[in-house]
């Protein structure tokens, strides 16, 4: 029997098997859809029917969402109904990482350009003696017609926890980031991931005015070169599918070198 769904949110390498993504779809296995019930404990089944009910599955922070469960809890579930051949993964969506200090201007961006965007919860420890929740955002955009959607995911934005920090962004294209006018240097540490990583990046500015100065200070203190800095309105769509396309495009670039 597949064990139940835990209530911690620890990483998925119990099972191992495939490296779950907050984008990864779930699906059923339609064989065998009837013995889910019969094998699944109360607990895996609920969050089991979530995807059952999806004819063409859900992303793991959909299917955290849905189900009121922890990301991490989730995977854990998820790898055991793959274990076990009740469920398999179909081919992922494009995904990009959205970090900002502003958690507020974060999630106004991707819900700007995703119809549904849904909230996650992921439980990190604390001073090593219990776990804190913190939320994080996800969605799914359709840039412009004929294209494939792109999967946006908020950051956690507790720069320390690398492992995180991993997770989020594993399977990523790259990363917006959002930068503060007024405190270029809140988000430091996104910027460093992006290097370390060699994940590619574009960083937006929340300024629709004087935009050329601010670009000038921002890219001096943070020892910028070619970087594109784009001003750019979390409530405007328009800005939004702007920046995506020019992170994508630098993507298609790093690809072709």
């Amino acid at each position: 029997m597949v064990s139940p769904t835990p209530n911690t949110d620890s990483p998925e390498r119990r099972y191992c098997q495939v490296p779950l993504c907050l984008h990864t779809r779930v699906v059923t296995t339609p064989e065998v859809v009837r013995l889910a019930k019969i094998l699944l404990p109360p607990s895996a089944y609920a969050l089991y029917e979530h995807i059952a009910c999806s004819p063409t599955g859900l992303a793991i922070a959909e299917l955290a969402h849905r189900s009121e469960t922890p990301v991490g809890a989730t995977k854990i579930t998820v790898q055991s109904l793959l274990s076990s051949g009740l469920a398999h993964t179909r081919d992922e969506d494009r995904s990009v990482t959205v970090a900002g200090a502003n958690l507020k201007r974060e999630q106004t961006l991707i819900s700007t350009v995703c119809p549904d965007p849904v909230e996650m919860r992921v439980q990190m420890p604390f001073r090593g003696e219990r776990a804190v929740t913190i939320t994080s955002h996800f969605g799914r955009a359709r840039l412009s017609n004929g294209t494939a959607p792109i999967s946006l995911t908020g950051s956690p934005r507790h720069w320390r926890h690398q492992g995180q920090w991993d997770e989020a962004t594993r399977g990523t294209l790259g990363m917006v980031i959002l930068v503060e006018p007024d405190d270029p240097r809140a988000t430091d540490a996104a910027l460093a991931y992006c290097r370390k990583h060699r994940l590619p990046y574009v960083l937006a500015v929340p300024l629709q005015g004087a935009i050329h100065h601010a670009r000038r200070r921002i890219r001096r203190e943070l020892e910028l070169n070619e970087t594109p800095i784009l001003g750019c309105d979390p409530h405007d769509s328009r800005d939004v599918t702007e920046v995506l396309w020019t992170l994508l495009h630098l993507v298609r670039a790093a690809d072709r070198s």
